[in-house]
């Protein structure tokens, strides 16, 4: 028991280090940057057979600064005519985190802010989840904000998929150039769940 700890210990401060270094990087690219970076990568996404074959697609709402804006990307899933779920934090919920279904680009203008700035509905599964992150690796793992927000939901999700023998979601990434590491440099514990494939403005990295 003393070496699980000390192990997961571990495990949690080389997170918070390799967090905090992504962090300053990403704070200091422009809007414009991250515009340009972005749009490549919803060219990405609209031109893959998985978008296009998905009926129902969950997307993270971006936070103002320092990651893929995903604005257009769910404009484009409304405009495609797909049922468009996004991230509710709640942590009344065991996972802390549910997915709950947009209706409209009227219905997605009007959310307020939430936590870290993010917009989320006030207050149900899917083909495609788009996950946020820190940075991921070549290997598929992925390094999030440290709340586990999105592992808890995933792993949760696939379990209850599998259960009611519903078709396998497809887990996928989507990173700047900045979040992007070599594989094996994201450390991954027993309870991180690996993206199936990971977009960039300059690549789609299949598993």
């Amino acid at each position: 028991m003393m070496m699980m700890t000390m192990a997961t210990a571990s495990l949690t401060s080389k997170k918070k280090v390799l967090r905090k270094s992504l962090s300053s990087t990403l704070r200091s690219l422009s809007q414009d940057e991250i515009r340009t970076q972005s749009t490549a990568i919803l060219e990405r996404v609209l031109s893959t057979q998985w978008f296009v074959r998905a009926n129902t697609i969950s997307c993270y709402l971006s936070m103002p600064a320092g990651e893929v804006d995903t604005s257009a990307i769910t404009a484009a899933i409304l405009h495609s005519g797909k049922n468009l779920f996004v991230p509710k934090v709640d942590p009344a919920l065991a996972g802390g985190m549910d997915m709950l279904r947009i209706l409209d680009e009227e219905d997605l203008d009007a959310l307020p802010s939430g936590v870290w700035g993010i917009k989320e509905p006030t207050f149900q599964y899917r083909d495609a989840p788009r996950t946020k992150g820190v940075a991921f690796d070549r290997s598929h793992a992925r390094l999030g904000h440290g709340k586990g927000y999105y592992d808890r939901f995933l792993s949760s999700y696939k379990s209850l998929s599998s259960t009611r023998g519903h078709t396998k979601a497809l887990f996928v990434g989507l990173a700047l150039r900045e979040q992007i590491l070599g594989s094996g440099q994201v450390p991954v514990g027993e309870s991180d769940v690996l993206v199936d494939v990971v977009v960039t403005p300059d690549e789609t990295i299949i598993a």
